[in-house]
């Protein structure tokens, strides 16, 4: 298991709860897990609100955009370390969704900073994020428990 809740929930309630093999992430991939040649990012920030947190601004000061522009995952994994409830979104139709409506979300959700973050080498980064309901994002998820 890795040192990442979300992706140990995943693996053992997704990978291995289906008997799928999985490749852990290297530091060259731009995804999480890879499930039988499907990519998946995974995200331990669902609290069973019915928000979802969307990066915008991975270093908005570095003008590093988020993974809702960056990922190249075919799935979103929302992971709730309460209840362990995921909920899955095709990347490409949540990015999609994302960009077409991105003018709405701007004028309706804050864009809140989270603290700084410290790399292992002393580099400090700022991500940004808005916290969506899952009610408005016409894409609907595979939900998995």
């Amino acid at each position: 298991m890795t040192g990442n809740k979300g992706v140990n929930i995943f693996v053992k309630n997704f990978v291995r709860g289906q008997k799928y093999s999985f490749s852990p992430k290297t530091e060259k991939e731009d995804y999480d897990i890879m499930v039988r040649g499907v990519k998946y990012e995974i995200k331990c920030n669902y609290r069973d609100n019915c928000k979802i947190i969307i990066e915008e601004w991975y270093d908005k000061g570095s003008k590093k955009r988020g993974w809702i522009v960056t990922s190249k995952s075919d799935y979103i994994v929302f992971v709730s370390r309460k209840t362990e409830l995921m909920l899955i979104y095709p990347t490409s139709l949540l990015k999609r969704w994302y960009r077409s409506n991105h003018v709405y979300i701007k004028d309706t959700y804050d864009l809140i900073s989270n603290k700084p973050s410290v790399g292992l080498y002393g580099d400090e980064w700022v991500s940004e994020f808005r916290a969506i309901p899952t009610n408005v994002i016409t894409i609907k998820p595979i939900v998995f428990q």
